[in-house]
């Protein structure tokens, strides 16, 4: 009895097996959305893509103008401070002449 019921068992397992193992063939229904559904997700993959490209882009040339205002705020902030004069030439000091005659420090 024990034996028949193990080759009982064995015998509906190889066949869930085999069963499951086959695959209905995919009817015209399914293939189109399918196909529908792989269109749809390339589609927003894509369009994704496109988007953040864009933004990109966008945010690139807003900072890019921020950057040159910045810019040019700093070169007329420039203008108006006043120029520096250049540094005079080097003159050689000439020795003075003595106005006060020779005499002795301490008097006796």
């Amino acid at each position: 009895m024990p034996q028949k019921i193990k080759y009982i068992g064995l015998f509906i397992s190889v066949a869930l097996l085999l069963g499951s193992c086959k695959e209905k063939p995919e009817t015209q229904e399914e293939y189109i959305q399918r196909a529908l559904r792989e269109k749809i997700s390339n589609f927003k993959i894509t369009k994704r893509e496109k988007c953040a490209e864009s933004i990109l882009d966008k945010a690139t040339r807003i900072s890019d103008s921020i950057l040159l205002k910045e810019a040019l705020k700093l070169d007329s902030l420039q203008e108006k401070l006043p120029i520096v004069p250049p540094k005079p030439a080097f003159i050689e000091p000439k020795p003075l002449k003595d106005s006060l005659p020779i005499r002795p420090f301490l008097k006796k």
